[in-house]
């Protein structure tokens, strides 16, 4: 499945022998930018790796948590392809 990005597109994987969804940038394909695992307890840990907004949080919901996914590394994505200005220079 591939989730929809501004600028490029999310692939995700689940593991056969965890369990764990993690989630890969096409710039990256063998680098994880997210993951998503289901706790003992009824919800699901997700982990965003992707700078500035690497972040974690806990949902109930398996959607809810790849959505926080996607949305920061939309915003990560959004914050790179920005210009940015060397005023040292």
């Amino acid at each position: 499945m591939r989730l929809k990005r501004e600028l490029q597109m999310l692939s995700k994987r689940r593991c056969a022998h965890t369990g764990i969804v993690n989630f890969f940038s096409a710039d990256e394909p063998h680098f994880s930018v997210g993951s998503v695992v289901r706790t003992e307890g009824a919800g699901y840990l997700w982990r965003c790796y992707a700078e500035p907004f690497a972040f974690a949080g806990a949902e109930a919901d398996m959607q809810v948590a790849e959505q926080r996914i996607v949305e920061l590394c939309s915003r990560a994505a959004s914050q790179q392809s920005k210009p940015r200005y060397d005023c040292a220079a």
